[in-house]
């Protein structure tokens, strides 16, 4: 921790090929943004996702609390937070917007995972690899 701010180190150990397998079994998939609520600068939407356009095969439900931003984060925390969606481009918002919180029900086995957002920092980043 540094004043203002905060350091960090990265140690570059080897470099690794990223398979997105599986990814384009999503392609048929439907993913529908509701706006349950929306006050100041906050916004409540649910995300149902759905197997197919014909919207019979519920796959999982989103509860997520957004906060607006200068930019639209849902990208973020599409990849850090949406497993197995993580690679899927076309799951996004189209305004700028940050998630503070979710709750997603999985109707495979009905289990539930939340997420809070406590901090977000903005952050210059100079990475130099010889």
């Amino acid at each position: 921790k540094v004043k203002d701010g905060f350091s960090t180190i990265f140690k570059y150990y080897d470099t690794a090929v990223l398979h997105m397998t599986g990814h384009d079994i999503f392609s048929n998939y439907i993913f529908d943004f509701t706006t349950i609520e929306k006050k100041d600068n906050l916004k409540k939407v649910k995300l149902s996702v759905y197997k197919n356009s014909k919207r019979k095969k519920l796959i999982a439900n989103y509860d997520l609390e957004l906060r607006e931003n200068s930019t639209n984060l849902f990208p973020a925390f599409r990849v850090s937070c949406m497993h197995p969606y993580e690679f899927t481009s076309r799951l996004t918002l189209n305004e700028n917007y940050i998630v503070v919180s979710s709750a997603a029900q999985f109707n495979v086995d009905g289990h539930v995972v939340q997420n809070r957002l406590i901090d977000y920092k903005e952050v210059d980043l100079i990475l130099q690899i010889p």
